[in-house]
């Protein structure tokens, strides 16, 4: 009870971060993504567009390790794949956007292509997962700013609704479980 009441106090620091949207956040432009091919991602089995602007920001962890430098965030990040994609049998990555603790963000499908992070909510948001476990710690604060200026640079793209909703995983369903499967390996929802 004690982990799950810190990661929900972590989640309510970024509500409250984002509690008055872009005042707090100065957005000279947006962070710097590093694309698929910077990390070196599989190439997908198959994709679905991402209708935009979206209503969500749902923020997760990938509850792996956390990371530190370019090199070892990079590591985590491609992990991930080969569990989404060779375990569970997915089209790609599930997430749209991962934020290491070096303070950068990673691009997973991205602001067009449709996730698999939230069951019952891919049609209507995007993903944003810090990398590492995050049930008795918070992520750096560098993490944390990323993944601010990504959520104000996706509603300055229009991407994210102006009056978007930020949720954490844990209140849209259970966590226990990856989010369902497909025959074509993305959940449908």
């Amino acid at each position: 009870m004690a982990n799950e009441k810190k990661l929900f106090l972590n989640l309510v620091v970024l509500q409250h971060m984002h509690r008055n949207r872009l005042p707090d956040v100065e957005l000279q432009s947006c962070p710097t993504i590093r694309s698929c091919s910077e990390w070196g991602a599989h190439r997908p089995r198959c994709t679905n567009h991402l209708s935009t602007p979206v209503t969500y920001a749902v923020i997760h962890h990938t509850a792996g390790s956390p990371c530190s430098t370019r090199s070892s965030c990079i590591s985590e990040v491609k992990s991930i794949p080969n569990y989404h994609m060779d375990h569970n049998g997915w089209c790609d990555i599930g997430y749209s956007f991962l934020t290491g603790g070096d303070g950068h963000i990673y691009e997973g499908v991205g602001w067009d292509r449709r996730g698999a992070h939230a069951k019952n909510y891919n049609r209507v948001s995007y993903g944003i997962s810090f990398i590492g476990n995050f049930m008795k710690t918070t992520p750096t604060t560098s993490a944390q700013n990323a993944a601010k200026s990504l959520i104000a640079c996706a509603w300055s793209k229009n991407k994210l609704k102006s009056n978007y909703i930020l949720k954490g995983h844990r209140q849209l369903g259970s966590t226990i479980h990856y989010m369902g499967s497909s025959k074509n390996g993305l959940t449908i929802n």
